[in-house]
């Protein structure tokens, strides 16, 4: 390809291994188990907290509102990523030393990653605005924490800058075509790096919002602390979000850039599963949370 250096060797490791490591190319991926895993946990709970969200307006009586419409197009963006990220796991699921260069910087490949950044990034700000918005709806009478909402809203911005400059920095440059690396590709852990502080800071924005609320509801202290612990679920993106924020940081020095990008792929699912808590406000009606807050 006349964008690469002349007399390039394709067959070459795509990162120099460790001493006394040898390049395998045979192997299948370590970590090809793992991502079926999280795949096959996840998505069915994402649906099923989805279908008894469906079955809850079908039966339920409950006004169809936009954060339902949220909740169906995160479904849709973490089915596709899912989709796309065991696409190309056993190939690229590996140590870097452990992949040729001619399939790194192969076309094909470099439009799965900028299809994965696309939709890794569109997912996270999806989970995110499907609780803003469940939220919105439950205590957005209050002005105080109307506002909060709208601060964590902005404060996805970051994340947003994100789903756009990653992809570019991946894809090739302005006319060249796909197959031909762009030189901006290693600034790109910068961008993601900011961009999981970010998500980090947001989802613990989101977990803080209703607490307050909750602990002035005129609840007994069991029921309330079922209510919070209810709310708490989203702790797991939390946990999730430090997770791959150490990863982040290891690819920012470029230790296992191949290897250390799918954890990081494969922990975001988990934090996208708050897209899946908007189920709360369905079950908030037959507990007369939903009423109880509207008093407030």
């Amino acid at each position: 390809m006349s964008c690469l250096p002349p007399g390039l060797d394709l067959s070459m490791p795509s990162r120099e291994p460790p001493p006394g490591v040898v390049p395998d190319y045979v192997s299948h991926s370590g970590l090809l188990d793992f991502t079926i895993s999280v795949g096959a946990i996840f998505l069915p709970l994402m649906y099923l907290f989805l279908g008894i969200r469906l079955h809850m307006h079908a039966h339920g009586g409950i006004k169809w509102k936009i954060d339902d419409s949220i909740v169906i197009f995160a479904a849709i963006v973490c089915t596709t990523l899912a989709a796309l990220i065991l696409a190309y796991a056993d190939k690229l699921a590996k140590h870097s030393w452990d992949v040729p260069l001619g399939v790194v910087i192969a076309a094909s490949t470099q439009k799965m990653m900028v299809a994965q950044f696309l939709f890794s990034n569109l997912a996270l700000l999806a989970g995110k605005f499907c609780l803003l918005s469940m939220y919105y709806r439950i205590f957005g009478h209050i002005k105080k924490v109307r506002w909060q909402i709208y601060g964590a809203g902005a404060l996805t911005l970051p994340i947003f800058v994100s789903m756009i400059v990653q992809p570019v920095m991946i894809a090739p440059p302005l006319g060249k075509p796909f197959g031909c690396p762009n030189g901006d590709k290693e600034n790109m852990v910068i961008v993601g790096l900011m961009g999981g502080i970010d998500n980090l800071l947001v989802d613990l924005v989101i977990a803080y919002i209703p607490l307050p609320v909750i602990n002035q509801l005129n609840l007994s202290r069991n029921k309330k602390n079922g209510v919070i612990a209810l709310f708490a679920t989203g702790s797991i993106a939390i946990v999730a979000d430090c997770i791959t924020l150490y990863f982040r940081t290891r690819l920012f020095h470029h230790v296992d850039q191949l290897r250390d990008g799918y954890v990081v792929h494969n922990c975001a699912p988990q934090t996208r599963q708050k897209e899946a808590g908007p189920i709360f406000d369905q079950h908030a009606y037959d507990l007369s949370l939903y009423q109880t807050c509207q008093s407030k």
